[in-house]
């Protein structure tokens, strides 16, 4: 099982659409598009009303502890462009290690756009810790909340 799919470097495919909006307008005020101060405060208004109190704020570190066993997959998915770190970038519908860590530790939860920055104190390879992902039974992982 492959702890990991990349397609492309999400950080580039936004700024791929934000400049293909930008592109597509007619308006010199750019404040109705997506990135724009306004939406961007709502969506961290938003964000902060769906925090589970006592839940690491964007930028904390906390630490995921995962038992692999019976061939469960992660149950995620990373995109590892920078070749140093592990971007999630998807949740599997599929009960996964991963979820299973987030019904029972709902104060850390594993989120989207959650960074994971060494896996079994492995750092600074995403591919050491791709791999270190597909074989290891028990798994250490030092999260970064919100990339």
């Amino acid at each position: 099982q492959e702890c990991c799919r990349c397609q492309r470097d999400w950080e580039q495919a936004a700024e791929d659409i934000l400049a293909r909006k930008i592109a597509n307008t007619r308006e010199t005020d750019t404040s109705s598009l997506d990135g724009s101060p306004a939406k961007v405060a709502e969506s961290v208004q938003q964000a902060a009303a769906d925090r589970v109190p006592g839940e690491p704020q964007v930028g904390e570190f906390f630490v995921v502890r995962l038992e692999r066993h019976d061939d469960i997959p992660l149950g995620i998915d990373v995109n590892h462009g920078d070749g140093r770190t592990l971007l999630v970038v998807s949740m599997h519908e599929v009960e996964g290690v991963v979820q299973r860590w987030n019904r029972l530790h709902p104060r850390q939860r594993v989120c989207v756009g959650d960074r994971i920055m060494t896996v079994n104190s492995n750092g600074n390879s995403a591919q050491q810790m791709i791999e270190v992902c597909k074989t290891a039974p028990m798994l250490e992982l030092l999260v970064r909340k919100g990339g």
